[in-house]
Protein backbone atom coordinates (compact mmCIF):
# COMPACT_ATOMS: atom_id res chain seq x y z
CA UNK A 1 0.00 0.00 0.00
CA UNK A 2 1.53 3.30 -1.12
CA UNK A 3 1.70 6.39 1.06
CA UNK A 4 -0.98 8.06 -1.05
CA UNK A 5 -3.25 5.04 -0.69
CA UNK A 6 -2.56 4.94 3.03
CA UNK A 7 -3.54 8.58 3.29
CA UNK A 8 -6.61 8.05 1.12
CA UNK A 9 -7.94 5.13 3.17
CA UNK A 10 -7.35 7.04 6.38
CA UNK A 11 -8.64 10.41 5.23
CA UNK A 12 -9.01 12.46 8.40
CA UNK A 13 -11.81 14.93 8.02
CA UNK A 14 -12.91 16.32 11.40
CA UNK A 15 -16.71 16.34 11.52
CA UNK A 16 -18.75 17.97 14.26
CA UNK A 17 -21.22 15.09 14.24
CA UNK A 18 -18.50 12.50 14.74
CA UNK A 19 -16.87 14.49 17.53
CA UNK A 20 -20.26 15.02 19.18
CA UNK A 21 -20.85 11.27 19.09
CA UNK A 22 -17.55 10.55 20.87
CA UNK A 23 -18.25 13.20 23.53
CA UNK A 24 -21.82 12.04 24.12
CA UNK A 25 -20.71 8.42 24.32
CA UNK A 26 -17.99 9.27 26.85
CA UNK A 27 -20.47 11.26 28.96
CA UNK A 28 -22.98 8.39 29.03
CA UNK A 29 -20.29 5.89 30.00
CA UNK A 30 -19.03 8.26 32.71
CA UNK A 31 -22.46 8.76 34.25
CA UNK A 32 -23.72 5.17 34.06
CA UNK A 33 -20.90 2.65 33.85
CA UNK A 34 -18.10 4.28 35.83
CA UNK A 35 -20.14 3.99 39.01
CA UNK A 36 -21.06 0.40 38.12
CA UNK A 37 -17.35 -0.38 37.87
CA UNK A 38 -16.86 0.41 41.54
CA UNK A 39 -20.06 -1.29 42.61
CA UNK A 40 -19.69 -4.50 40.61
CA UNK A 41 -16.07 -5.02 39.59
CA UNK A 42 -14.27 -3.71 42.66
CA UNK A 43 -16.48 -5.61 45.08
CA UNK A 44 -16.52 -8.93 43.18
CA UNK A 45 -14.75 -11.58 45.23
CA UNK A 46 -14.38 -13.97 42.29
CA UNK A 47 -10.97 -12.94 41.04
CA UNK A 48 -10.23 -15.71 38.51
CA UNK A 49 -11.44 -13.52 35.62
CA UNK A 50 -9.35 -10.64 36.98
CA UNK A 51 -6.27 -12.85 36.86
CA UNK A 52 -7.08 -13.80 33.26
CA UNK A 53 -7.56 -10.15 32.35
CA UNK A 54 -4.18 -9.40 33.91
CA UNK A 55 -2.56 -11.85 31.49
CA UNK A 56 -4.31 -10.41 28.43
CA UNK A 57 -3.94 -6.71 29.22
CA UNK A 58 -0.21 -6.65 28.44
CA UNK A 59 -1.05 -7.19 24.76
CA UNK A 60 -1.81 -3.46 24.67
CA UNK A 61 1.58 -2.41 26.09
CA UNK A 62 3.05 0.22 23.78
CA UNK A 63 6.59 -1.15 23.89
CA UNK A 64 5.49 -4.34 22.08
CA UNK A 65 4.05 -2.42 19.16
CA UNK A 66 6.92 0.06 19.00
CA UNK A 67 9.26 -2.93 18.77
CA UNK A 68 7.10 -4.49 16.04
CA UNK A 69 7.01 -1.30 13.97
CA UNK A 70 10.78 -0.91 14.19
CA UNK A 71 11.35 -4.58 13.32
CA UNK A 72 9.04 -4.35 10.29
CA UNK A 73 10.74 -1.15 9.11
CA UNK A 74 14.18 -2.75 9.35
CA UNK A 75 13.08 -5.99 7.67
CA UNK A 76 11.22 -4.17 4.89
CA UNK A 77 14.16 -1.83 4.23
CA UNK A 78 16.60 -4.75 4.09
CA UNK A 79 14.30 -6.80 1.84
CA UNK A 80 13.79 -3.83 -0.47
CA UNK A 81 17.56 -3.30 -0.72
CA UNK A 82 18.28 -6.95 -1.53
CA UNK A 83 15.34 -7.57 -3.85
CA UNK A 84 15.92 -7.57 -7.62
CA UNK A 85 12.25 -7.37 -8.51
CA UNK A 86 10.78 -3.90 -9.02
CA UNK A 87 7.34 -5.13 -7.94
CA UNK A 88 8.72 -6.62 -4.73
CA UNK A 89 10.74 -3.50 -3.99
CA UNK A 90 7.55 -1.48 -4.33
CA UNK A 91 5.68 -3.79 -1.94
CA UNK A 92 8.50 -3.71 0.62
CA UNK A 93 8.63 0.07 0.33
CA UNK A 94 4.90 0.28 1.04
CA UNK A 95 5.32 -2.01 4.05
CA UNK A 96 8.16 0.18 5.30
CA UNK A 97 5.98 3.30 5.11
CA UNK A 98 3.09 1.51 6.84
CA UNK A 99 5.35 0.55 9.76
CA UNK A 100 6.85 4.04 9.86
CA UNK A 101 3.39 5.59 10.09
CA UNK A 102 2.47 3.12 12.83
CA UNK A 103 5.53 4.21 14.82
CA UNK A 104 4.69 7.90 14.32
CA UNK A 105 1.03 7.43 15.27
CA UNK A 106 1.95 5.52 18.42
CA UNK A 107 4.35 8.32 19.34
CA UNK A 108 2.01 11.24 18.64
CA UNK A 109 -1.06 9.75 20.30
CA UNK A 110 1.07 8.50 23.20
CA UNK A 111 2.35 12.01 23.86
CA UNK A 112 -1.23 13.33 23.78
CA UNK A 113 -2.33 10.70 26.33
CA UNK A 114 0.60 11.40 28.65
CA UNK A 115 -0.12 15.12 28.51
CA UNK A 116 -3.79 14.57 29.39
CA UNK A 117 -2.86 12.22 32.24
CA UNK A 118 -0.62 14.92 33.66
CA UNK A 119 -3.14 17.73 33.23
CA UNK A 120 -6.22 15.86 34.52
CA UNK A 121 -4.71 13.69 37.26
CA UNK A 122 -7.69 11.34 37.72
CA UNK A 123 -7.23 8.73 40.45
CA UNK A 124 -7.30 5.09 39.37
CA UNK A 125 -10.30 2.99 40.51
CA UNK A 126 -8.08 0.59 42.47
CA UNK A 127 -7.27 3.44 44.87
CA UNK A 128 -10.79 4.85 45.24
CA UNK A 129 -12.94 3.87 48.19
CA UNK A 130 -16.65 4.50 47.78
CA UNK A 131 -18.84 4.95 44.73
CA UNK A 132 -19.15 8.72 45.23
CA UNK A 133 -15.50 9.40 44.40
CA UNK A 134 -15.70 8.77 40.66
CA UNK A 135 -13.58 11.75 39.77
CA UNK A 136 -11.04 12.11 42.55
CA UNK A 137 -8.16 14.00 40.97
CA UNK A 138 -4.81 15.62 41.62
CA UNK A 139 -4.00 18.13 38.89
CA UNK A 140 -0.54 18.21 37.30
CA UNK A 141 0.53 15.00 39.01
CA UNK A 142 3.19 12.58 37.78
CA UNK A 143 2.12 9.97 40.33
CA UNK A 144 1.01 6.72 38.65
CA UNK A 145 -1.95 6.59 41.05
CA UNK A 146 -3.36 9.74 39.40
CA UNK A 147 -2.97 8.73 35.76
CA UNK A 148 -6.26 6.99 35.07
CA UNK A 149 -7.60 9.39 32.42
CA UNK A 150 -7.31 8.54 29.58
CA UNK A 151 -6.20 4.92 29.12
CA UNK A 152 -2.82 4.61 27.41
CA UNK A 153 -3.25 0.87 26.79
CA UNK A 154 -6.56 1.57 25.05
CA UNK A 155 -5.01 4.32 22.95
CA UNK A 156 -2.25 1.92 21.89
CA UNK A 157 -4.46 -1.03 20.96
CA UNK A 158 -6.84 1.18 18.97
CA UNK A 159 -3.92 2.72 17.07
CA UNK A 160 -2.88 -0.82 16.19
CA UNK A 161 -6.45 -1.79 15.23
CA UNK A 162 -6.72 1.28 12.98
CA UNK A 163 -3.49 0.44 11.17
CA UNK A 164 -4.37 -3.20 10.67
CA UNK A 165 -7.76 -2.06 9.37
CA UNK A 166 -5.93 0.09 6.80
CA UNK A 167 -3.73 -2.87 5.90
CA UNK A 168 -6.66 -5.34 5.64
CA UNK A 169 -9.95 -3.38 5.48
CA UNK A 170 -12.07 -6.49 4.89
CA UNK A 171 -11.37 -7.62 8.46
CA UNK A 172 -12.13 -4.22 10.00
CA UNK A 173 -14.75 -5.46 12.46
CA UNK A 174 -12.45 -8.20 13.77
CA UNK A 175 -9.62 -5.79 14.55
CA UNK A 176 -11.81 -3.37 16.48
CA UNK A 177 -13.69 -6.11 18.35
CA UNK A 178 -10.37 -7.55 19.50
CA UNK A 179 -9.17 -4.08 20.50
CA UNK A 180 -12.38 -3.54 22.48
CA UNK A 181 -11.96 -6.74 24.51
CA UNK A 182 -8.28 -6.09 25.17
CA UNK A 183 -9.13 -2.56 26.33
CA UNK A 184 -11.88 -3.92 28.57
CA UNK A 185 -9.30 -5.83 30.59
CA UNK A 186 -8.07 -2.47 31.90
CA UNK A 187 -11.40 -2.14 33.72
CA UNK A 188 -11.27 -5.70 35.05
CA UNK A 189 -7.83 -5.14 36.61
CA UNK A 190 -9.12 -1.84 38.12
CA UNK A 191 -6.58 0.34 36.34
CA UNK A 192 -9.19 2.41 34.50
CA UNK A 193 -12.81 3.47 34.42
CA UNK A 194 -14.89 2.74 31.29
CA UNK A 195 -14.92 6.44 30.37
CA UNK A 196 -11.09 6.36 30.36
CA UNK A 197 -11.32 3.66 27.68
CA UNK A 198 -13.68 5.69 25.51
CA UNK A 199 -11.37 8.71 25.45
CA UNK A 200 -8.34 6.45 24.92
CA UNK A 201 -10.09 4.80 21.96
CA UNK A 202 -10.98 8.22 20.52
CA UNK A 203 -7.36 9.36 20.70
CA UNK A 204 -6.17 6.05 19.24
CA UNK A 205 -8.49 6.09 16.22
CA UNK A 206 -8.81 9.77 15.41
CA UNK A 207 -5.21 10.48 16.37
CA UNK A 208 -3.95 7.76 14.01
CA UNK A 209 -5.91 9.19 11.09
CA UNK A 210 -4.70 12.71 11.88
CA UNK A 211 -1.11 11.50 12.23
CA UNK A 212 -1.23 9.82 8.81
CA UNK A 213 -2.84 12.90 7.28
CA UNK A 214 -0.13 15.19 8.65
CA UNK A 215 2.95 13.02 8.23
CA UNK A 216 2.00 11.99 4.68
CA UNK A 217 2.71 15.55 3.61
Amino acid sequence: MSVSALKSKSSWRPKKLRLAFWLAFAAIILIIFDRQTLVEVAEDEHVWWRHLAGQVTDVASAEHWFALSIAVMCAAFLAKTLSRSAALRREFSNLFYWAAHLFLALTCTGVAVLLLKFLVGRERPEHIHGAFELWDYYLLSTDHQYQSFPSGHTQTIFVVATFFFILAPRANILFFVMAFFVALTRVFVLKHFPSDLVVGAFIGVEGSLLSIHLWSR
